[in-house]
């Protein structure tokens, strides 16, 4: 409920944004729904190779070239969130082109490529900020962060892309709702 800072004094703390946990759904919906104002800052686009761990999920060959794409969440222009994906070049070809800054990238993918993403295999972990995430999500070193690691796939069930979200642990609480054990 409250925070304390070092050189920055006593404050009532932001409340948790409960986050769902075995669905998958849009950031930027989200959030809206919450009645926050979601944002997004492009950090990069890069094409690198994928090396064999990252190609054997992604069913693309070692060192086939991908997009890395980094962004930055904010809500109501505070930081919360550092997004990465790894998509296939091959598949979408040109995607570094279209404005990842203003779009959902799940967006960019069914209006401009035909692919719609149906299902995602998502895990969690705790884990905290190292000095990079410290400084991009302006929480202090060692701060607890949230880790999700996602692969989603198309309606054919072929993998679509890879993501790595680091979420700030003081702004969010991941939820999932479970059925009566049958046993």
């Amino acid at each position: 409920m409250i925070t304390r800072r070092q050189g920055r004094g006593t404050h009532v703390a932001a409340p948790k944004i409960e986050r769902p946990a075995a669905r998958l759904v849009s950031f930027t919906r989200g959030m809206q729904r919450h009645g926050y104002q979601p944002g997004t800052r492009l950090l990069s686009v890069e094409v690198q190779p994928a090396h064999a761990a990252l190609a054997a999920v992604l069913l693309i060959p070692t060192y086939a070239p991908i997009f890395l794409v980094h962004r930055l969440r904010t809500l109501d222009a505070e930081p919360v969130l550092l997004e990465q994906y790894a998509l296939p070049q091959a598949r979408f070809p040109g995607l570094d082109h279209h404005d990842l800054e203003r779009r959902s990238v799940y967006d960019v993918l069914r209006e401009e490529y035909g692919v719609e993403v149906r299902r995602a295999r998502q895990s969690l972990e705790p884990l905290v900020a190292g000095e990079y995430e410290a400084e991009v999500l302006g929480v202090p070193p060692g701060a607890p962060l949230m880790l999700e690691r996602r692969l989603s796939f198309d309606a054919g069930e072929r993998p679509v892309e890879h993501g790595r979200d680091v979420y700030r642990g003081d702004r969010f609480r991941f939820v999932t709702e479970t059925a009566p054990w049958e046993g």
